[in-house]
């Protein structure tokens, strides 16, 4: 799900980037969690923050605001110059679920000290952040 999507963040506060997935477990108290995309940093030796949240609910947190939550997933980013494009992955198990209740896992963003923290799906061609129960 999408709520006023964003595609970079002067923020060194985290955000929502405004893409969520609402999952309601059927039988399995396990759910693997996945997001690939690319992140750069216009600053060089700055960086950016990818994160996952799991919300208790089904909600669907607009971009660009101040981001609480359980932080599930997390990955960094270092510019070596500024500009430069990396893969962020994230990928992990989601444990202690109630089956038939309802949450949401939604994406989350920073600047590391400055710049602008820019981030695009990793690959147009498929799904880049996906939910699956175990």
């Amino acid at each position: 799900m999408n709520n006023t999507p964003i595609t970079s963040t002067t923020s060194t506060g985290h955000v929502y980037v405004g893409y969520s997935v609402q999952f309601s477990p059927k039988v399995s108290s396990t759910a693997l969690v996945l997001a690939n995309y690319v992140g750069s940093n216009s600053t060089g030796g700055d960086g950016g923050f990818l994160g996952i949240l799991q919300l208790n609910n089904f909600v669907n947190p607009a971009g660009g605001n101040a981001a609480a939550g359980l932080e599930f997933l997390t990955a960094n980013l270092v510019s070596a110059a500024g500009g430069n494009s990396y893969d962020l992955t994230l990928a992990g198990l989601a444990t202690g679920l109630t089956p038939g209740n309802n949450y949401t896992f939604s994406l989350t963003c920073n600047a590391v000290t400055g710049g602008t923290f820019s981030f695009a799906p990793a690959n147009s061609n498929f799904a880049t952040f996906a939910v699956i129960e175990l």
